[in-house]
């Protein structure tokens, strides 16, 4: 700290001069410090030189979070199947808003399985099986279908 308090007045009685002087010789304005200012330390103390650098421009950063929201929350696993004319699996389900849920549909014959109000769906080859997943963000109550044959699978009521 007294080597900081020594260079800056160093600096103050360069720029400006003493008391007596400024009087009568108005010191010539300065622009830059000077670019090294000595110090004397004590003489059991080799001397040392302090440099004071001009300041340097850092350009600006500016830094944008993201925030990624990742849920956890385990899918409602709904498993429904289509067989010989017949729908096999509940005909209804109840799912809070903001739920997840997997929508597993086995069919023997090739379809279309739709949620409409969702715009989800997905194609399901004769003997095959389809996954649909989705947050249950809309709350209503959707019809979930095979498309094309117009069989309604279940109702979905999201609340």
């Amino acid at each position: 700290m007294k080597l900081w308090a020594l260079a800056v007045s160093l600096f103050v009685l360069t720029a400006c001069g003493d008391a007596t002087t400024a009087t009568t010789n108005p010191p010539l304005p300065s622009t830059t410090p000077p670019a090294a200012v000595a110090t004397t330390e004590p003489p059991d103390t080799p001397p040392t030189t302090t440099t004071i650098a001009p300041p340097t421009t850092v350009a600006e950063t500016t830094v944008v979070e993201t925030a990624t929201t990742i849920d956890t929350e385990a899918p409602v696993v709904v498993e429904v199947a289509y067989a010989g004319g017949a729908v096999d699996g509940p005909a209804r389900i109840e799912l809070e808003k903001g739920a997840n849920l997997r929508l597993v549909v086995t069919s023997d014959v090739a379809e279309e399985v739709h949620v409409h109000g969702y715009d989800v769906f997905a194609d399901v080859a004769a003997g095959g099986t389809v996954t649909l997943d989705l947050v249950a963000s809309i709350q209503g109550i959707f019809e979930v279908e095979l498309e094309e044959s117009r069989t309604e699978l279940l109702q979905l009521v999201v609340r």
